[in-house]
């Protein structure tokens, strides 16, 4: 068992985070804390360190196993050391003492990082959008349809999964607005720098 001293933080995330993600690790770092791993569920790992100013950066990388090792040495040669993974992004981090600004970013230039931002649209907007369009709305309509033309023949457990499928409807309207708007302030911040 490890003696290490660990901490969770538990938080709401979306793909379209990583940004806030980053400066979350970096704030924890410079408390002594650096990050372990990440959980789907929005749980991220922390272990005791000393207190220390480093970046993190987050890169989405769909990519064959064959090819990772090759990848990640890439980073390890430019400093970056290599943290963890979850749903395709892969983290690093890197100390700020001795480096350049050039130095702290993992993207060679801006339009290397508005590539990753357009993958990201997508790779996962895109079926989060499908899914919504095949799968949320329909049922609501078959379920409307259903309860308003057999009212006498609905049970209460239509209704319970009528107005579930109208809060999934909400959610999903919520997470793929939110999600645009983020990727665009993203790629308007980057065309103007």
């Amino acid at each position: 068992m490890s003696n290490k001293k660990t901490k969770t933080i538990v938080r709401i995330i979306n793909f379209s985070d990583f940004e806030k993600e980053e400066k979350l690790f970096r704030e924890q770092h410079s408390k002594g804390w650096k990050l372990v791993s990440l959980s789907s569920f929005g749980t991220y790992t922390f272990e005791a360190c000393e207190e220390e100013d480093v970046i993190y950066q987050a890169d989405y990388a769909d990519m064959p196993n064959d090819e990772k090792d090759s990848y990640l040495q890439m980073f390890a040669d430019f400093g970056w050391e290599y943290v963890c993974e979850l749903n395709g992004f892969i983290y690093f981090r890197k100390p700020v003492a001795n480096h350049t600004e050039d130095d702290l970013t993992i993207f060679s230039d801006k339009q290397s990082k508005l590539n990753m931002i357009k993958t990201l649209q997508k790779k996962k907007l895109l079926p989060l959008s499908a899914i919504f369009l095949l799968l949320i709305i329909p049922n609501i309509l078959r379920l409307h349809n259903q309860i308003t033309e057999h009212a006498a023949y609905s049970s209460a457990g239509d209704y319970v999964l009528f107005w579930t499928y109208i809060v999934m409807f909400v959610l999903y309207i919520c997470i793929i607005v939110y999600s645009l708007v983020r990727f665009g302030k993203m790629e308007k911040q980057l065309k103007e720098k």
